[in-house]
C-alpha cells in the first residue's frame, strides 16, 4: 500500500473523511471541511457544485485519482467526492501527492 493510500485509510477509518456528495455536502453546511478530493472523472455537474462551495468557504479542491481508484482503496463502492475534516490528514495527503499549495 503507498503512502496516499494509507493516509486515506487512517482518516477514513478515524471517522475524518466524509465520503460522497451527500456527506460533503453536509460537511460543508456544518463548517467542518479542510479540503476536499474529486476524482478526475466525476460527473461536470457534481463538480461544479462542490467547486462552488468549496469557492465560498476557501477550501482548497484537489483532483486526484478515479472513482473506482477510490472506492477500491476504501474498500467501498466507487466514489467521486471526499470530504477531509481533519487538517493534519489533509495536510499529510497534499504532502504525498506533491501539491505545494498549503491548506487555505
Amino acid at each position: 500500500m503507498n503512502k496516499v493510500e494509507g493516509i486515506l485509510g487512517l482518516a477514513f477509518k478515524a471517522k475524518k473523511l466524509l465520503v460522497g456528495e451527500t456527506e460533503v455536502l453536509f460537511g460543508f453546511k456544518r463548517g467542518k471541511i479542510e479540503g476536499v478530493i474529486l476524482a478526475v472523472n466525476i460527473s461536470e455537474k457534481q463538480k461544479k457544485k462542490i467547486e462552488l462551495l468549496a469557492k465560498e468557504q476557501g477550501t482548497l479542491v484537489v483532483n486526484w485519482g478515479t472513482k473506482e481508484e477510490i472506492g477500491r482503496i476504501l474498500n467501498r463502492r466507487p466514489t467521486g467526492i471526499l470530504g477531509f475534516q481533519d487538517r493534519g490528514f489533509w495536510q499529510k495527503f497534499l504532502k504525498e501527492i506533491g501539491n505545494d499549495q498549503g491548506v487555505n
